[in-house]
């Protein structure tokens, strides 16, 4: 099956069929919300862009991207993804609603290693004029499903600028969460402050039936 990046290589050979070179600095990163997680938690990944040119009128601007997130599927599992910066917006959609995929849906054989895509629909004018030079591109929330450390490794990326010409990747920045052993609440112990009298008060009790049943 054909995945969404040939979409992007696609447009690119009709548009201009010419790699745009003054991008060189763009840097794809995945960035975890914490490095260790026990078991039953969740941990949230952010895949993060920089290097773009921000309200520049010439560009580059994003505007479109397609990427694979591997990972270990014995310790994280069950991902969720969400498109666009949480507090910038999606960067992707200005204006206008992007289109989106997300493992299978993107053409992929498979949803492991999972595939995310997204192609911009906003004017080159809107994309160069509003767009951040950073930003969060998705957010891949897993929950964590047994101990180990599991790498966060981004590939297979395919980045297009605001005419859909290819933009030069300047490298990724990987990387890795630990997942530990689930939390066990601890078993309470007695309140030996409230039982000791409890006890004694039961004894003598207990003593003076057997004294009065004795004298009976």
């Amino acid at each position: 099956m054909k995945r969404f990046s040939l979409l992007l290589v696609v447009e690119a050979a009709l548009l201009l069929g010419a790699a745009n070179l003054n991008a060189g600095s763009i840097v794809l990163s995945a960035d975890p919300s914490s490095s260790s997680v026990n078991v039953g938690g969740t941990v949230s990944v952010q895949v993060e862009i920089q290097g773009l040119q921000a309200d520049s009128p010439n560009g580059p601007s994003l505007g479109g991207y397609d990427f694979l997130l591997g990972y270990n599927p014995a310790v994280l599992g069950d991902p969720v993804i969400s498109f666009g910066d949480p507090i910038l917006g999606d960067q992707l959609a200005l204006e206008v609603p992007s289109i989106t995929c997300i493992g299978t849906a993107c053409g992929a054989s498979s949803n492991f290693p999972i595939e995310i895509g997204e192609v911009s629909l906003d004017t080159v004018t809107e994309l160069n004029s509003s767009q951040a030079s950073a930003f969060t591109l998705a957010t891949i929330t897993f929950t964590a499903l047994g101990t180990g450390t599991s790498p966060l490794d981004l590939g297979g990326v395919t980045l297009a600028d605001e005419n859909g010409r290819a933009l030069t990747l300047g490298g990724t920045d990987d990387s890795s969460v630990t997942v530990g052993k689930a939390i066990t609440a601890p078993t309470p112990e007695p309140r030996t402050g409230i039982l000791l009298p409890f006890a004694a008060g039961l004894a003598g009790l207990l003593l003076r039936r057997r004294w009065s049943s004795a004298r009976a």
